[in-house]
This record gives C-alpha cells, structure tokens and sequence, in this order.
C-alpha cells in the first residue's frame, strides 16, 4: 500500500522522513522501509534521497544496515541499476556503503558477466573496489560450477600480487568460496604460499576462517596451514588476537584441541599475547577443559618460559578469589637438575603476591622432578617465600606434610623449622630503629597522605549530593555524628551506625624490609637465575 502510494505520487517518503517529529528510526519503522523500498518504482537519484534521509534518522554512523539491504534487492529488479549505482559510487553521489549490495545484485543476476567484472576490479586501481570485489565473489553463490572455479581463480591471481591492503580481503574470499565449492586444494596452496609472507589483514582472515568457516576449522591440513600463518601474529595486533581467542574457544574441545594447544603456546611463548589478553579461552581452560587444568599448567611451566610461567599465574589466580593450588606431575617431561630449578625460581617470580599456590607446585616439582633439585627448591620455598609469609604457607605446608613421601615430609620439617628459628630470631631483635624510615621522611610521607585526603574529600563532595547535607563528623568508632535542623531553627544530635566490610591479604614482610632487594630477586628469579 506504501509503496503504491509512493509509485503513484501521493506520498514522499523522503520528505515524509525529513519532519522532526518523525524522530529517530525505531525497529518496526526500519522494517518497513525494507520492505516497501525494493518495490518502489523510483530512479537512482530519488532513491538516494532516500537511503540519505534515513541515514540522518539512524543511530550510529554509515548508511544503516536495513537501507543497505533494501537498496540491494531494489537493483535486483533490474541489471541497469547496477551499472547506475556503481557509476554513482565512483563519482561521490552515492555513499561507499552501497558497493558491495551493488556488485553481490550483479551477480545474482548476470553471474558469468559480472564474474568477469568483479575479476577485472580485484587487479584494479582502488583499494575500495578491489575488496568489495573480492567480499562480493567470496560470498556469492556459483550458478555454475564455471562460474565458481573462475571467481576462485581470479581471487588466487590477484592475492598472489596483492599489496597489504588487500591480501587480507581476498584470502578471506577464497577461503570463503572455497568452502562453499569444496575447492580445498586451491584454499591450501593459498594459504601455504602466505607463511613467512602475512600481512596483518591476511592473519586477521586466517583466525576468521578457524573461527567462522566450519569446514576451514576441520580440514587437518587446512588447520595447520592457518596455524602457520597465525603464528606470526604481532603483539598489538588486537583484532586478530581477539579473532584468535573466539576460534580457540571452539577448538580446544574439539577434533583441532592439538593443533589449538600448540597454537595458543607457541603465541604465549612468543610474547605476542598474555593469557588475559586471550579471556574466553583462558575461562574455558579453567571451567571446560578436556586434557584438564593441571597438564596444561605442568606442559607450561615444564617448557621453561617465563612468559609461559607467567600464564600458569593468570590461570591459577582469578580476581579476589583464593588461586588454585595445583597438584603436578612433572615426571614425564625429563627435566635436568638445572631446568627444574630455573623452573622453581619462575614459578616464585610469577607466583610472589600467591606464595600457597607458588609452594604447591614447588612442592609437586619436589615430588615428580628430579631429586638433585629438591635443595634448590628447599630454598626458594624458604626464601623469599617462607620469610615473607609466616602464616599461609606454614598452615598449607602442615596440612599437605601426612600425605606426603618420606623425603618431601622430612623437607617440609626443616622448611618449618627454618621458619621457627627465623621467626624467633626476628623477634628476639625487636624494634631496631635504623630500620626505620628517618624522622624527616615519615613527616613528608605523613604531610603527603594528609593533602591527598584533604583533595579526596574536596573532589568528592564537589558537584554531589554530599554538598546539599550538613558536614557530619566521623568518631573513631563505628558511628557518624550530625545535626540535623528543624525548621524553626533548633537542631538535633543525630548518630548513624555504619556498617563495616573487611577483607585481607597477607602482603610480603620484605617488600617493607628490603624492597629494592625484593625487587632484584624477582627480577633474577624471573630469568630463571639465583639471586646475585
């Protein structure tokens, strides 16, 4: 009826979407447009007034997504409309938007001419057109197997020569096309012929097609090829990390979990991404993983990296919840005496702020590792560990040592007595005054945190409602004080309760006694090296 109307000249839709009181365009109107633009009898020009009008009605930026499509089957109705459009977009009259609907309506309706065409733009001298071109053949779908090996043929030509701003686009199209044809030898060769040579949009196409392309993610050959190409990944490069993330969740628990092991390790490894980095991957390790949680961190830790070190810690520790302490067996990887200590000194280095969880593994490293390096171990656990924390690794050390092996009981009877002895000593010294911070620097540091409350308080109460109520005054209790005034003047004492929430960490005692020394070892710990 709308559309009618519009046909017949009784109605503008353009003009009708230009009043103000029409507002911005909600879900039901967009539908509509959608269905009655493709049946309007209008020429190219009045309908660009009208894909601009509802642009301006639309949220965010770009021609919306429902005018793209209208647009699209409105040059279905006729092949003219096409050559129109295009020669509209290349002269600015129309927006940019509107070429791929554009180039995908000329194949739906003339596929061998216009396969030839689009052929023609991937080699041409815009960017814009090049890949719009090769989105267009990737996603078409082949009337004729001729059509399919062409458009197939033209996308490997053209990515063979292809420059950086367009290799990604015509890799995703061939691996697109590919699969709808069943093309896998050609979708090989090409991706084997990017290794060593990827650009970042070609990286990007990669994790999609692990990610999105069903039958790219379970071809073993096809796999690995991507994977190669996956594994020169950048760090920085976000996109595709995050595409990368998206195609592991799917993968771990699949028939690819190999390949996706060995892909998420190596770009670990490599410092390309931090496990944080890689969120909804890392929850599944957590919460879903087939091989489980603890060969996974012993494979890490075994391998020697600190980076992989690093990505036990971001896996075994989840916000304020207590870290995971992790039961390893490290027999199977035929450690020496020295990788098992450098081991131990990464896992401290990493694990500092988390000493149980660093001291349950140390102690699984003690157990299934070599026997030569249970002293090493002995003291990393003693110090810094045992000497920074008195209370939580003594009570796990306590609870783990009757289920334990003879020598690793008889380690953790020393380590406690070691500790004993440390602790009676410490205290047997009492306050000793040069350890304190001078006078003058604890009169600097206490002026500092006066100011920097004083500016808190300001900047909390300025432009809040705190500024419309009477100062109250806080007791050194658990109550506050106010007056509140009537209206007649006179005021009242008015006592409020507050509630209290508590929460606490054990923090490391040589962070306050030696930081700088703290510091080093960490740092020497970290390299896998004893300390200087």
């Amino acid at each position: 009826m709308i559309a009618n109307a519009h046909n017949r000249e009784e109605l503008d839709l353009a003009e009708l979407l230009g009043k103000p009181e029409i507002g911005a365009l909600r879900y039901p109107m967009q539908t509509l447009l959608s269905e009655v633009v493709p049946q309007l009898d209008i020429e190219l020009g009045p309908l660009l007034g009208l894909v601009v009008a509802a642009t301006a009605r639309s949220r965010g930026t770009g021609t919306p997504y429902f005018m793209i499509n209208a647009f699209s089957e409105w040059s279905d109705r006729d092949e003219s409309r096409v050559g129109s459009a295009l020669a509209a977009i290349r002269d600015g009259t129309a927006p940019t938007d509107l070429l791929i609907p554009t180039l995908a309506a000329g194949l739906r309706m003339a596929q061998k001419r216009h396969v030839g065409h689009l052929s023609a733009m991937l080699v041409g001298p815009s960017d814009v057109e090049a890949n719009a071109a090769a989105f267009a053949l990737g996603n078409m779908q082949p009337s004729d197997p001729a059509n399919g090996a062409a458009a197939i043929g033209a996308l490997r030509d053209a990515l063979d020569t292809a420059g950086e701003d367009r290799a990604g686009a015509n890799l995703g199209a061939l691996l697109t096309l590919s699969a709808t044809i069943g093309d896998s030898a050609t979708a090989l060769m090409s991706v084997r012929g990017q290794v060593g040579k990827s650009t970042c949009g070609v990286r990007l196409a990669a994790a999609n097609a692990l990610f999105l392309n069903k039958v790219a993610a379970t071809d073993p050959d096809l796999v690995e090829a991507l994977c190669a190409v996956l594994r020169e990944t950048r760090a920085g490069e976000a996109e595709t990390i995050d595409a990368i993330d998206h195609a592991l969740y799917g993968m771990i628990d699949g028939a690819r979990a190999q390949e996706a092991f060995a892909l998420l390790k190596d770009l670990l490894r490599a410092g390309v991404a931090a496990l944080t980095d890689i969120e909804s991957t890392a929850h599944k390790l957590r919460s879903e993983s087939p091989l489980g949680l603890e060969p996974i961190a012993a494979e890490w830790l075994a391998d020697g990296s600190f980076e992989l070190t690093e990505a036990v810690a971001d896996l075994i520790t989840t916000g304020l919840d207590d870290p995971l302490t992790l039961s390893l067996d490290f027999s199977g990887f035929a450690l020496t005496e020295e990788q098992s200590a450098s081991i131990a000194r990464r896992v401290v280095a990493s694990l500092i702020l988390h000493p149980v969880a660093a001291v349950a593994i140390l102690l699984s490293l003690a157990k299934t590792g070599p026997a030569a390096a249970m002293r090493t171990i002995e003291q990393v656990i003693l110090d810094p560990l045992l000497i920074s924390y008195w209370d939580g690794p003594r009570k796990y050390l306590e609870e783990r040592s009757p289920g334990e092996p003879t020598a690793i009981k008889e380690m953790i009877k020393r380590l406690l007595d070691h500790l004993r002895d440390y602790i009676a000593g410490v205290k047997a010294a009492g306050f000793i005054e040069e350890m304190r911070p001078s006078e003058r620097y604890r009169y600097i540091a206490a002026v500092q945190r006066q100011e920097e409350q004083r500016a808190i308080t300001e900047g909390a109460r300025k432009g809040s409602l705190a500024s419309l109520f009477p100062v109250s005054v806080l007791l050194y209790g658990d109550s506050a004080v106010s007056e509140v005034f009537s209206g007649d003047g006179t005021s009242a004492r008015s006592e409020f309760r507050m509630g209290t929430v508590q929460y606490s960490q054990e923090i490391p005692r040589l962070d306050r006694i030696d930081p700088v020394g703290l510091w080093l070892q960490r740092t020497m710990f970290s390299m896998g090296k004893p300390r200087a």
